[in-house]
Parts: structure tokens; C-alpha cells; sequence
């Protein structure tokens, strides 16, 4: 759909859904926090193994995709810290010049981010993929941790995504407030996954995205959203991407609800990614992009 947006209104209204995103954010990050910290006491509590190393991996071994186990609901085992990492599961990606490390059932396809300020959060997006015909279902813990050259851990976040049979694309966001240009490397590692079943079957595609006027490096961008969900949903995390030569340009993670109707429609706030160089200009569509889209219950 498309709007007349002067740029007062418009500057308005980004500022106005910068703040309801990042309140949301905080929000999802404190409760992820708060499960994944309940997890752990519960497991000490019955005398397991404490958390993981934070010392950086040193192999570039790649195991088969059952490395990481499928476990059932429940608290999830961890490693002592002076257990040897997990071996990588996938060859190593570059994020702007920063060497990414993955451990995961999941291939990610790049760790794009925002631009780097100091004291502004910092936005990942790492779209993950798998295509084995694994009939999964259940949600994904991830650890994304930033490493200085020393090993020492500058940030650690913990996020989540959700996972159903037939489901090929979905995509780890998060934000960091963190010294990043520090950072000598990035691990992506698979925590846990908990078995789930979700009765809302279907999927969503991307019908179309109209970019609005920029500010700065973000813009209101509206998208229409084609569903086969068998169901609505009142809340579920949904993510606009645009990529262009398969590499992100743009990207959007928000809460929506998603009406039972075949065809609706929303906004985001888009901002400029890149996983090649640090963005510097708004995320003004290029010539060729494409779009995905990715929904988390």
C-alpha cells in the first residue's frame, strides 16, 4: 500500500516506531534472558555440568548435522568450561571483515548488520536455512558471542526462533550494545531444541514492499503478505527481507499480527544491513533485489 508521508510526518513516525521496536526488543531480549537463566539454575539444581566455554574454537572441523542433538522439553545439558568447543559445522563466513564461526544443525547463509555507533544498538540478522527434509518442529536456542583477539567475550546474546515441518528459510535477529569494532570474531552456536508442536500450518510470501522517504539510514517501508496459514496469530515475529546477488541489503524484524485472511498488509521499519561493508547509505531498493520473508511463532 502506499501513503503521502511529508518528511516532518515521516521523521515522526520512524522516531515514534524506533522506540515501540526497541521497547519490544528489550522486551523479548529480558524474557529469552530470564528462560534461558531459569534453565540453569534448574539444571545445577540437579547437579549438571555448568555452562559453556567462552574460549574461542580452534578447529574448522565440520561434523555431520547431528553434532548438535534434538532433545525433548526440558533443561538443556551445557558444557564445563574447560570442555573442548564444539567443532564448526558449515566453512567460515566474513561480517564486515570480522570471521564468522557457526555451530548449528543450521546452515546460516551470512551474519549481516546495521552500522556500527558507539552507545546504539547494533543489529544481526543471520537468515539460516534447512533443507535435509527434517520433519522438526520446536524452538532454537541460539548463542550469538562476540570475541575480542584476546577470547575474551565483549557480548553474549541469547535469542530464540521457531521452527515447523516443511519450513526451509527463518532468520536469527538480535541487537547488541557492545565496543563491535573490537570484535576478532563472531560465534553463532545452537544452545538447544526443544521439541514443539504448532498447529498453525501454511506459509507466508512476499507479495509486494513499497520503500517510503529515508531518514537516515532506516525508512518505513509497507509490504503486502500473500498467507496459506491455517490460522491467524496474534503475535509472531515477522521478517521482510531484501537481498540482491543472494546478500542482504535490507531487512526488517518485527512483531505482527497475522489475520486468517489470504492477503494483508503492514509496516516496518527498514534499515540498511550488510554482511560485505559497514552501511552507509539508506536501504534504497537496487536494481534486481528480491524479497523473503520469515515468521517466528
Amino acid at each position: 500500500m502506499s501513503r503521502d508521508r511529508s518528511l516532518g510526518p515521516a521523521r515522526g513516525r520512524v522516531a515514534v516506531r524506533i522506540l515501540a521496536v526497541a521497547s519490544v526488543v528489550l522486551l523479548l531480549a529480558t524474557i529469552t534472558l530470564g528462560v534461558i537463566t531459569f534453565r540453569l539454575l534448574d539444571q545445577r539444581a540437579t547437579a549438571a555440568p555448568s555452562g559453556p566455554s567462552s574460549a574461542p574454537p580452534s578447529s574448522s572441523a565440520k561434523p555431520s548435522s547431528s553434532a548438535i542433538s534434538t532433545r525433548s522439553p526440558g533443561p538443556s545439558p551445557t558444557r564445563s568450561p574447560t570442555a573442548a568447543p564444539l567443532p564448526e559445522t558449515q566453512p567460515r563466513l566474513m561480517s564486515q571483515g570480522v570471521p564468522v564461526l557457526v555451530r548449528s544443525d543450521f546452515t546460516v547463509r551470512e551474519l549481516a548488520m546495521t552500522r556500527w555507533e558507539p552507545d546504539v544498538y547494533t543489529e544481526l540478522l543471520a537468515p539460516v536455512e534447512r533443507t535435509d527434509g527434517a520433519e522438526i518442529s520446536g524452538t532454537v536456542y541460539v548463542d550469538v558471542t562476540a570475541y575480542d583477539e584476546d577470547g575474551n567475550i565483549i557480548e553474549r546474546s541469547p535469542t530464540t526462533f521457531s521452527w515447523r515441518p516443511g519450513q526451509t528459510l527463518g532468520v536469527i535477529s538480535l541487537a547488541m550494545m557492545a565496543d563491535l569494532p573490537s570484535a576478532a570474531r563472531f560465534v553463532i552456536e545452537q544452545t538447544a531444541f526443544e521439541e514443539q508442536a504448532f498447529e498453525v500450518t501454511g506459509e507466508l510470501t512476499v507479495g509486494s514492499v513499497t520503500v517510503g522517504e529515508a531518514y537516515g539510514l532506516e525508512t518505513v517501508a509497507d509490504f503486502s503478505l500473500t498467507s496459506t496459514l491455517s490460522a491467524g496469530i496474534d503475535i509472531a515475529e515477522v521478517g521482510i527481507l531484501g537481498s540482491v546477488d543472494g546478500r542482504l541489503f535490507a531487512a526488517c524484524v518485527s512483531p505482527v499480527e497475522v489475520p486468517a485472511g489470504p492477503v494483508f498488509t503492514d509496516d516496518c521499519i527498514w534499515k540498511s544491513v550488510s554482511s560485505e561493508f559497514v552501511p552507509d547509505a539508506p536501504p534504497t531498493p537496487p536494481a534486481g533485489a528480491t524479497y523473503e520473508v520469515t515468521v517466528s511463532f
